[in-house]
């Protein structure tokens, strides 16, 4: 813009130059002078024009260096802006760059947040799943206990019922068959001569001194040891079936009152085998009167029945196997028990028919 105006005033003056007169060897008419004299109407025209031009071409001037001034003050604001414009991009980047890390964080977050949501589903399904199953087996248990209970109760039942049963046979048998103190119907037997006679009442002292009578004096040997090495070397030998150096041994601890039921058992058991059920007989009545709960009271009872049979006290033997299929319903030796009873019965009927 400012070339263009310079171009303007130019051709203006050049112009105005042309249209005036030569000018005079004394300066008359100069245009190019300060002071310009003896000018034209037209040369002065001219000098007029030349000053608004001048004029003008200055205020141009003063214009354009403003206008400089103006465009480079608005350049370096422009440059400042853009600057900050750049800063603020790049902040504005820097933001967004934090904001999309911070979105991946958080839609991260939110990811782990519902998978452990996922997790603890599946944890409580499988919990519930489980207290269920716990719970009908705590069900089934309880039932199971109750059952049991139930169960124990009716044994207790029907052992109360059988202990009472034992009991009134036990006094059955003291009075028809021990003279109502002990057995002295058994101990009997083994003061009987060969001869047969009825069986004579003896006094509980009598069958005392029956019983211990068996005890003799033993070798320095077998005195030298406990009662409890000399049991279990008597039982060792009852099992070995060496019976007649396991009888010495039972006697010396019935002597002694060593496991006064179980030695008397043992030592009766003995004697039931070698076939002197008369020396048997004291020896069981003795063990069931020490311990009448003992294991092998079933056992005892059965061959205390056999023992009788064997010396033809069939009634006595009959009042015995009626007792172990009472007392003891469901042992091997009440099935033997019930067998001797029908064989018994059928005997009867045999006996009648003749």
């Amino acid at each position: 813009m400012k070339n263009n105006i310079k171009n303007l005033l130019i051709l203006s003056v050049m112009c105005s130059a042309l249209s005036a007169k030569e000018i005079s060897v004394l300066d008359a008419g100069n245009l190019d002078s300060q002071t310009p004299y003896g000018l034209t109407k037209a040369e002065q025209v001219v000098s007029a024009n030349t000053e608004k031009l001048n004029t003008l071409s200055t205020k141009v001037q003063s214009l354009s260096s403003e206008q400089e001034n103006k465009i480079n003050s608005l350049s370096l604001k422009y440059d400042s802006l853009n600057s900050k414009q750049n800063e603020l991009l790049q902040k504005i980047e820097g933001i967004s760059s934090l904001f999309e890390s911070d979105s991946k964080r958080l839609n991260n977050a939110k990811l782990n947040v519902k998978n452990n949501e996922n997790k603890i589903e599946e944890q409580k399904t499988i919990l519930s799943n489980r207290i269920d199953a716990n719970t009908n087996k705590l069900e089934l248990l309880d039932k199971k206990v109750d059952d049991f209970i139930a169960k124990q109760k009716q044994n207790m039942k029907v052992l109360e019922e059988q202990n009472v049963k034992l009991t009134a046979i036990l006094n059955k048998i003291n009075v028809d068959y021990v003279k109502k103190a002990e057995f002295d119907e058994l101990v009997v037997f083994i003061n009987k001569n060969n001869e047969k006679s009825k069986p004579q009442s003896f006094t509980a002292k009598s069958d005392k001194i029956a019983v211990e009578s068996i005890v003799k004096d033993k070798d320095i040997a077998i005195k030298k040891k406990s009662n409890k090495e000399n049991f279990e070397d008597a039982v060792k030998l009852f099992k070995s079936k060496q019976f007649d150096k396991s009888s010495s041994l039972f006697e010396t601890l019935i002597g002694e009152k060593y496991k006064s039921a179980e030695s008397n058992f043992y030592y009766a058991e003995i004697k039931f085998k070698q076939k002197l059920y008369k020396e048997a007989i004291p020896h069981y009545k003795q063990s069931m009167i020490t311990d009448d709960k003992a294991s092998y009271i079933p056992t005892l009872l059965l061959h205390s029945a056999l023992s009788f049979e064997n010396m033809k006290e069939k009634d006595n033997a009959a009042n015995f196997y009626k007792t172990i299929v009472e007392i003891y319903p469901d042992s091997a030796e009440a099935k033997e028990a019930s067998k001797k009873i029908k064989n018994k019965n059928k005997d009867k009927k045999n006996d009648k028919i003749k």
